[in-house]
């Protein structure tokens, strides 16, 4: 390991892991290669947390921007997770845009490439469809990011956003692609025991 490299673990450890004698209430095991997964879940769990805090106390207009953030992300690590897993199983090339890309549109033809077998799934239609109007109207998911996108101008929304619309969908969608993921994790397994 460079210097450079030990600096930035050092540096890491120091800001975040938790010290001797400090409560462990608000602690989590911290992996050295974390499991994609946990990622997900993690970000759908502080999804979950921040909606029923909004539906239990009346919270203002800028917690729409959360949670189109944790809405979006979770997504797209799912899609994102999803075509890696389809590309190992099958022992394909992952496509090098699933590293670099926010795009939820060109992630979509990436897992209906790698994984054609979820056009078959009752939902996708939908969910597709959703993933793609999502990203005609906040391309890279900047919006829920920044007040004002990479050429310094202000977003424009003109009508109310429906948080519960938004919320709705994103858990149907992440509901098939959990699906898919554990469609693709149950093929691994198979293939690991030779089964296949």
């Amino acid at each position: 390991m460079s210097n450079k490299r030990k600096r930035n673990q050092q540096a890491f450890e120091d800001l975040l892991l938790q010290k001797p004698g400090e409560s462990p209430k608000y602690s989590a095991l911290w992996f050295s290669k974390m499991a994609p997964d946990m990622y997900i879940e993690g970000y759908k769990d502080a999804l979950e947390l921040l909606v029923s805090h909004i539906e239990k106390k009346r919270a203002n207009n800028a917690i729409v921007y959360p949670v189109m953030f944790l809405c979006r992300h979770s997504i797209e690590l799912a899609l994102k997770e999803s075509i890696i897993k389809s590309c190992e199983s099958l022992g394909q090339e992952i496509p090098k845009n699933v590293f670099k890309s926010h795009n939820l549109k060109s992630l979509v033809e990436d897992l209906e490439e790698t994984f054609p077998g979820i056009k078959r799934d009752p939902n996708w239609t939908n969910n597709k469809n959703f993933f793609e109007k999502w990203e005609s109207a906040d391309p890279n998911g900047e919006f829920a990011r920044y007040p004002r996108n990479t050429s310094g101008h202000s977003f424009k929304v003109s009508d109310k956003i429906s948080i519960s619309k938004i919320v709705k969908e994103s858990k149907e969608a992440l509901d098939t692609l959990d699906g898919v993921l554990a469609q693709l994790e149950d093929y691994m397994q198979k293939q690991k025991q030779n089964i296949l």
